[in-house]
């Protein structure tokens, strides 16, 4: 298969692949509805500061950012990738080497719960799950911390963690 770079004329073809793959999984994961002028901009800044390739029906983009405690090291952080044609799946190769390229020396991407779907795919090349993303909508959430000993508990939760805590 043959990848490209995208350039900003390829952005509605971009956000119709992603259109798709949010209607199918999207939506359910995130429970925030579908805005195409926000994902047409999100595109369209992706490509203008990172690298975005393309296939006939493939896409995959990354901003390339400095690692937060190390501004030395470059990082691809992966916004999107998507593959209608599974012979398409070198998309995700093309970004990593283009990345790579353009100076960074470390990726993160994220799988999809609740199965970490593509966990597998990203240990062949060598990633490793090292963060799950816990994202949710809960507009009371204010209301968890007032909750009699809920800080003590977190607390303590983690000072044990293995990252270590508080001190």
């Amino acid at each position: 298969m043959s990848f490209r770079l995208a350039t900003v004329k390829d952005t509605l073809f971009i956000s119709g692949l992603l259109r798709r793959f949010y209607k199918r999984s999207g939506s359910s994961l995130y429970q925030i509805p579908y805005d195409h002028e926000s994902c047409v901009l999100s595109i369209e800044d992706t490509i203008n500061r990172g690298v975005v390739m393309i296939g006939t029906s493939s896409c995959a983009g990354a901003l390339i950012v400095p690692f937060p405690f190390n501004f030395n090291i470059q990082v691809a952080q992966v916004f999107f990738w998507f593959c209608e044609d599974k012979r398409e799946v070198g998309v995700f190769d093309a970004l990593l080497k283009e990345c790579a390229k353009r100076g960074a020396s470390m990726v993160n991407v994220a799988t999809l719960a609740p199965d970490h779907t593509g966990k597998k795919f990203h240990a062949r090349r060598g990633l490793a799950l090292v963060e799950a993303h816990h994202f949710g909508i809960n507009p009371e959430w204010t209301l968890l911390l007032s909750e009699k000993g809920a800080k003590e508990t977190d607390m303590n939760e983690l000072a044990t963690s293995p990252i270590g805590g508080p001190s």
